[in-house]
């Protein structure tokens, strides 16, 4: 059945370079592929960066390391690292898929052998790993290059591996390499300490063991960042305290309620339930469950961009799988204790015909849900990047440097060496710089704009001199455009 759904879901995956996410990320592939960190920036001869910042020179996807001009990816090394892997034995595209649909497998099993070691009989825990495939956010996330599946299957097997250590103390070393390896994926996902910690057997030598295998990989993010961003705890996007806020806790949790049961099924209602079922053996799931939702739903409460739409939820797609899973484990012991009141030798059987019926709703619901079919237009929206990209090398007339930002990381990844100028990130004395830089250059410049970007760029009044776009062509919604320097209009 695995088998029937990886293949299933393969022709829906997106090879593609096409938003900041994937571009970026696919850029980052190519680099370590190619055994280099770091691409040398040149900007157009006598380019006024004084004025305008290093800033708009680098494409979506891609910062300037401090000090320098160099520029280096914005995202993770974690999943770069995995394509460019596959990449030794496969073409990039291959690699891509290869990689994005070996997560999506390998989180569907692990997701199968919690519910296992959680207490949940076959039948219940292969149910735990459709609900999460009928997912419309594990789908969405599933066909594009992003992290979120592989952040997601890396820290189930940190979990797993320490619980199943307290029986093959052994496994405590690749809990912590799972960890570090997940951790490299997204480096926030260094929290999912909390259920590998509550998962283990407390001892000194389990926490050497845990330690030893997940050093290697922090070592390597911490210089990473500190060479790339300028240090340790910074990111692609600046300081990592700076991307939390107690202001975003209330629109997070509003959130959370609205879309939780949406996009994990309505089973987590259920989900209270679980602490009657892990008894004995299996109290320690209890602590287990409560941190690892903690460590995802509670981290990503303090992050604003989580409330903004419905797959932002991603951001907390390692938790589901724990969800999933409390979710089923009270399902199944609420209807067994409503089996066991009513004492009639006939409710034993219903319990299970109506445990099964609400497993079918949910999956139901999930599959009917208005963002079930969002996956599908993913490959499609992707590719406009890459094709207008080519549209846009292959026509001489279109001037270069070019302003664009939507469109930058695919014009990076596609057609490195571009002269690209984030029009985003231009203040008006930026803006005033370029144009006299085009005066004295006598140099037009080009633009190359998704429909939405038009307004942003065209109708900026802080943008003067203003210029008078002449169109030079169109692909479906990007046009590209040509500005005249002042004066010859």
């Amino acid at each position: 059945m695995l088998v029937s759904y990886v293949r299933w879901l393969g022709p829906a995956v997106s090879p593609y370079a096409g938003g900041s996410d994937s571009s970026g990320y696919l850029w980052s592939a190519r680099l370590f592929r190619e055994g280099r960190l770091s691409v040398r920036i040149s900007p157009p001869q006598r380019f006024p960066v004084d004025a305008t910042g290093t800033a708009v020179l680098a494409p979506l996807g891609g910062a300037m390391r401090p000090e320098t001009m160099d520029l280096v990816p914005t995202y993770p090394t974690g999943l770069p690292l995995h394509i460019a892997a596959a990449s030794l034995f496969l073409d990039e595209e291959r690699a891509v898929r290869t990689v994005l649909l070996f997560a999506v497998a390998g989180a569907l099993w692990l997701l199968y052998l919690i519910g296992r070691d959680a207490g949940l009989p076959r039948v219940w825990a292969a149910a735990g790993s459709g609900m999460l495939a009928c997912s419309p956010l594990f789908l969405f996330s599933a066909v594009q290059p992003a992290s979120d599946i592989l952040a997601t299957f890396w820290g189930e097997a940190a979990v797993l591996c320490a619980w199943r250590s307290r029986r093959r103390p052994a496994l405590a070393w690749l809990a912590g390499g799972s960890l570090g390896i997940a951790t490299l994926v997204r480096p926030t996902n260094l929290i999912l300490i909390l259920p590998v910690l509550a998962a283990l057997t407390p001892s000194a030598g389990t926490c050497v063991r845990l330690a030893g295998g997940g050093l290697t990989f922090a070592a390597f993010v911490l210089a990473y960042q500190s060479w790339a961003y300028g240090g340790p705890l910074r990111s692609g996007y600046g300081s990592v305290s700076s991307l939390f806020a107690w202001g975003a806790l209330l629109p997070s949790l509003s959130h959370y309620l609205r879309w939780g049961p949406q996009l994990a099924s309505w089973l987590v209602v259920f989900a209270p339930a679980a602490a009657w079922l892990w008894r004995g053996d299996l109290a320690r799931w209890r602590l287990v469950g409560a941190a690892w939702i903690l460590a995802t739903f509670g981290t990503y409460a303090f992050y604003a961009v989580t409330a903004e739409t419905w797959w932002y939820m991603r951001y907390v797609l390692p938790g589901f799988p724990i969800l999933i899973v409390a979710g089923l484990a009270g399902l199944r012991v609420t209807v067994h204790a409503a089996a066991s009141r009513a004492g009639r030798p006939w409710a034993a059987r219903a319990s299970g015909a109506v445990a099964c019926a609400v497993v079918i709703v949910s999956a139901g619901a999930l599959l009917r849900s208005p963002s079930f079919a969002e996956h599908r237009a993913v490959k499609p929206r992707e590719r406009v990047y890459r094709d207008a990209v080519a549209v846009m090398g292959d026509d001489a007339a279109l001037p270069h440097p070019v302003l664009m930002s939507q469109l930058s990381g695919a014009a990076n990844y596609y057609r490195p060496g571009n002269q690209l100028i984030r029009f985003d990130l231009l203040t008006a004395e930026g803006w005033r710089a370029v144009r006299e830089w085009q005066r004295r250059e006598r140099l037009p410049i080009g633009a190359a704009l998704f429909g939405f970007e038009r307004n942003g760029l065209f109708s900026r009044p802080d943008f003067v001199p203003p210029c008078e776009w002449q169109p030079r062509g169109h692909y479906l919604d990007v046009t590209f455009w040509g500005c005249p320097p002042p004066g010859r209009q």
